[in-house]
């Protein structure tokens, strides 16, 4: 372990020390006999690491660990073939040359690319082969491809987990919850697999058995029978669809019922979009939301994942894949894998002919993205690709574990990247659906059309090896982290949102024409509370102004201000800066957030006002919009507050408050709208006579 620490330490330093030193572990690694006591796999990952820290090159860094590899291996397999002889008159020799050769003999030439990825055989395998006598040609053929893999592979591991450090920082952040929900959903992921993985099997053959148990009883009853008796074509034509006898029976029944329910779901969106439901109503206000949340090493995590849904990616994954199955003599699965992928795009290209929808707004897109938004190629490719991946493995594989690990595996990456182009601010969430209905109804008339001609083959019991599906899985890992790294960069930073200089006079002209709404949202739109405040300052006075009147500024929504704030609801104390819920406007959740305790000192009840910043500058300040409440306790869990129903009370307290505190230079009362009575997101009543305040403050310009 101190030898350990010492190789760190000095691969730290970086420079012609540490690249000799990786070069040296990297060669003893491969090395019979004694590759088994260097961590040079090990010390290859942290000095991935090290290089996202700068300390290395990374281009360098995988031409010395490939070569060191490829140099150990052909020195190990030199040995072999060249010392056979001396190896057998040495039993503690020999004896780590038979390990290597039992593998060697299980999966013959081959073993030498897969045994490069396995700690326990990687340095005895190559001597193995030369003992073997296995072709020098062959022997370097799969050493050569496989070091430079395993060098990528192993670089891109350290170097993932060396930018990971970044992400510590995103704990006081509100992208902390964004991460937080991500490891959420990774473990529910991992734990319903390992639930299958556990339960599923006993839980299919007792759903068969109740199927029959239920199928005999209702055949045994006397008016069953009788109505059977009457209708034999019917009875007929029913038992032809469930027969397993023929493609046309029970397979072509379950492909035709998933075949309809999926297309019903995606005409259901599509109406959805053309009719503008609650659906396509959220799709903005999330889509601001996750911008709210968005932090630089979270876009660079989710562009890392949605490059595995990039076009030219799957297009190469294809071809490698193809490849293998036509190796393998599964010729009808390089048919149907290239018909799903050309149908599923060719329906979302025509879908975003169709419907021409834009992208979200600019301002809030983290990378560059310029055809039509309607159905997501990503999500559509994702959905296609991986689900057809699962399915060649699961209808391919006896092993249950195999099964049920290619279905979630297949989910967890479609998922991923649906979030990733939702995080990116590229598409809507209705895209993204839509996007996955389409690739699953291509991948479900594919896999009808594979099992067609699997039956008019008499092809039942299929089978195909692993190694070839671990191979391409690693090079497509190669091939995203090579892009990630080294293609130009598509990030673009946030820019500024556009302003428009107005006059003072020209603000209430702006609510009298519609430009600007009279309401706040809820996440699908729906109205709620009538803005009460009106606010021309600049955010920092607006800030200044508020905590002069003893408003305090509510913490942004992170991991940590939310621990804190269920501390006190739990023990029913105090926290003056307590996060808010969000509320929308104009598709936006607020900007800021204000509150002030009440005599109860208690985060159960508190005033709250919230502010939007409108995208109008009359010269003194920016526009704010507001609205202000009093939250009288808390529901649902304490996840969100009742408010008290009197709003009005609530505005008036806040403009006497910034009165008494002497900031308000002029006040003006208008009328929004007509006296509502109403009900907020969470069902609370309000009522209010409509007016509005208008006022700006001193010493803020």
């Amino acid at each position: 372990m101190e030898s350990l620490i010492t190789h760190i330490g000095a691969l730290h330093l970086g420079g012609w020390l540490g690249y000799g030193l990786i070069t040296l572990l990297v060669f003893g690694e491969s090395l019979a006999f004694i590759g088994f006591a260097i961590p040079g796999s090990l010390i290859v990952i942290i000095a991935g690491g090290l290089a996202a820290q700068g300390v290395y090159d990374f281009w360098p860094l995988l031409l010395i660990t490939s070569l060191a590899a490829i140099v150990g291996n052909t020195v190990s397999y030199e040995l072999g073939k060249h010392g056979k002889n001396y190896l057998k008159r040495h039993p503690w020799l020999w004896k780590h040359v038979t390990k290597g050769q039992s593998f060697f003999e299980k999966h013959g030439g081959k073993s030498v690319f897969i045994g490069h990825f396995l700690g326990p055989v990687r340095h005895a395998v190559p001597v193995a082969a030369g003992v073997s006598d296995m072709r020098r040609s062959q022997f370097q053929l799969a050493n050569i491809s496989s070091a430079i893999i395993w060098a990528i592979t192993h670089l891109a591991i350290g170097y993932v987990f060396g930018s990971l450090w970044k992400l510590a920082l995103l704990w006081s952040s509100r992208a902390g919850l964004v991460l937080v929900a991500l490891v959420l959903f990774l473990a529910l992921i991992v734990w319903l697999w390992r639930w299958f993985l556990r339960n599923g099997e006993a839980i299919f053959e007792l759903l068969i058995s109740i199927g029959r148990a239920v199928a005999t009883t209702v055949r045994q009853n006397p008016s069953v029978r009788g109505w059977v008796e009457r209708h034999p074509k019917l009875i007929r034509f029913v038992r032809e669809r469930f027969s397993t006898k023929s493609f046309f029976g029970l397979p072509f029944t379950i492909l035709a019922v998933a075949f309809v329910y999926t297309v019903s779901l995606l005409l259901g969106i599509v109406q959805d979009y053309l009719e503008s439901d609650p659906l396509i109503e959220a799709d903005k206000r999330i889509a601001n939301l996750l911008f709210a949340f968005r932090t630089p090493p979270l876009v660079h995590f989710f562009y890392f994942i949605t490059l595995f849904a990039e076009s030219g990616v799957i297009i190469a994954v294809a071809v490698l894949l193809s490849a293998a199955l036509w190796w393998k003599r599964q010729r009808i699965f390089v048919f149907t894998l290239w018909l799903t992928l050309i149908t599923s795009e060719g329906t979302t290209y025509l879908g975003k002919l169709l419907f021409h929808r834009l992208r979200p707004d600019e301002l809030i897109r983290a990378v560059v993205e310029d055809s039509f938004s309607f159905p997501s190629g990503h999500a559509t490719t994702a959905a296609a690709f991986y689900g057809f991946l699962a399915y060649l493995l699961i209808r391919t594989h006896r092993s249950w574990s195999v099964k049920v690990g290619s279905f979630f595996s297949a989910i967890l990456a479609v998922l991923l990247i649906d979030l990733s182009r939702l995080y990116l601010g590229v598409h809507y969430l209705s895209d993204v659906l839509a996007g996955d209905l389409v690739g699953l109804t291509a991948l479900i008339f594919a896999i009808s059309v594979t099992e067609w001609l699997l039956w008019q083959q008499k092809e039942k019991r299929l089978s195909l090896p692993s190694s070839p599906m671990l191979v391409i899985g690693a090079m497509q890992i190669c091939i995203v982290v090579l892009i990630f790294l080294f293609a130009p960069s598509p990030w673009t930073k946030a820019q500024t949102p556009r302003t428009e200089r107005i006059e003072a006079s020209a603000v209430f002209p702006l609510f009298q024409k519609g430009t600007l709404p009279f309401y706040t949202e809820t996440l699908i739109g729906t109205h709620q509370e009538p803005i009460n405040l009106i606010v021309v300052a600049s955010q920092q006075c607006l800030i200044n102004a508020l905590s002069g009147a003893h408003w305090s500024l509510a913490d942004t929504v992170s991991f940590h201000s939310l621990k804190q704030a269920a501390k006190a609801v739990l023990l029913n104390q105090g926290d003056s800066t307590a996060p808010m819920t969000p509320s929308f406007y104009d598709t936006r959740p607020h900007d800021l957030g204000f509150e002030k305790e009440t005599p109860t000192q208690t985060v159960r009840a508190r005033h709250h006002a919230r502010f939007w910043r409108t995208r109008y500058d009359t010269g003194s300040g920016a526009l704010f919009v507001g609205t202000v409440s009093l939250d009288t306790g808390v529901k649902w869990g304490g996840i969100t507050h009742t408010i008290a129903p009197d709003i009005d009370t609530e505005r008036s307290l806040i403009v006497s408050d910034l009165k008494q505190a002497g900031f308000i230079a002029s006040e003006q009362e208008i009328s929004l709208v007509s006296p509502t009575v109403g009900k907020n997101f969470t069902g609370d009543e309000f009522f209010t006579d409509g007016r509005a305040i208008f006022f700006t403050f001193k010493f803020c310009h």
